[in-house]
């Protein structure tokens, strides 16, 4: 085996390694048609369980005539902002290598629409660690916006949640897109790029 091959499987097995470690996180396997509540502990949705009063799945380009746009990724999301009940949420938790690094991204959302106020918060909580989101959105459509956190795992196993904590009746917060993924050590940088860089030169002496 070449060096320059070998680099190669290298680099794409490293790549591979950085895929998402949630299920489901675009939320696209849950009920059907186009509208669902779920409760506490309701696991309807693939992947994710509802907490406190639970949330809402719902495909906002058929729901209520399309008037809240689309998905920020795919066709569903969640409101967290669980229907008229406070405190609503979903969580997952996912197998994580303790002190390995890792990358949460998701999108988040709200609206103006159904008479709420166009404002929401989101907690975002990682074993125990909270962080917030404020969003802000003077139009029925939804405004997506894209947010990433990185982590270091301190457990075999990883617990997220996305919380809203306001009034259901004022408030739309939205999430979507959510993934999370291994960030590779410096080292494991180095031999990526020598990898890529090695790809590179090949490509030029073909040419």
């Amino acid at each position: 085996m070449n060096k320059f091959f070998a680099l190669s499987i290298l680099a794409v097995g490293i790549v591979s390694q950085s895929q998402a470690v949630l299920i489901n996180g675009s939320f696209e396997n849950g009920p059907i048609p186009d509208y669902y509540a779920g409760g506490t502990g309701d696991t309807t949705v693939t992947g994710w369980t509802g907490i406190n009063t639970g949330f809402e799945w719902l495909i906002p380009s058929t729901i209520y005539g399309s008037v809240f746009g689309a998905a920020c990724d795919g066709l569903a999301i969640v409101d967290v902002a669980n229907f008229t009940n406070n405190l609503g949420g979903i969580e997952q938790t996912f197998t994580t290598t303790i002190g390995q690094m890792y990358l949460l991204s998701y999108c988040a959302g709200t609206s103006n629409g159904a008479g709420r106020t166009g404002t929401g918060i989101l907690e975002v909580e990682i074993d125990g660690n909270t962080f917030t989101n404020s969003l802000s959105n003077a139009n029925v459509v939804i405004s997506w916006n894209s947010f990433s956190i990185p982590f270091t795992a301190t457990q075999s196993s990883t617990t997220l949640k996305f919380i809203n904590r306001q009034d259901a009746n004022l408030h739309f917060v939205n999430v979507d897109n959510a993934a999370v993924e291994l960030v590779p050590e410096p080292a494991t940088m180095l031999v990526l790029s020598a990898g890529i860089a090695a790809l590179a030169r090949r490509k030029r002496k073909q040419i």
